[in-house]
């Protein structure tokens, strides 16, 4: 069994953070390449000591979420993550269109 293609957005620091299907987020905790297997932790692993855990393998150059253990002890901001989204999209949006950005990005405060 393969498992699900593994989804990734970029890390503002470097490298990528895994995010599974309830949009909990994973940083990269080890891998090994014999295998190739990459082990994740809860990116609030150190805020809230969660101990929920991933596990990615490539199959064929496409990398599969293989396994999620634990459960996280806090939320996944998924409400936060898509008002920031939205908000960056109104922003964009009136820079785009000068004459409405009085009162589109207004709103937004």
């Amino acid at each position: 069994m393969a498992g699900q293609l593994a989804v990734f957005v970029k890390s503002n620091k470097k490298g990528r953070i895994l995010v599974d299907t309830e949009e909990f987020e994973y940083r990269i905790k080890s891998n090994t390449p014999e295998t190739a297997t990459t082990y994740w932790i809860c990116r609030k692993k150190d805020a809230y000591n969660c101990k929920a855990r991933a596990k990615t393998q490539i199959i064929e150059e496409q990398e599969y979420l293989k396994e999620v253990t634990g459960n996280h002890n806090h939320s996944n901001n998924i409400l936060k993550k898509r008002v920031k989204a939205i908000q960056a999209q109104e922003v964009e949006n009136a820079a785009r269109n000068p004459t409405i950005a009085c009162c589109s990005v207004g709103k937004l405060m």
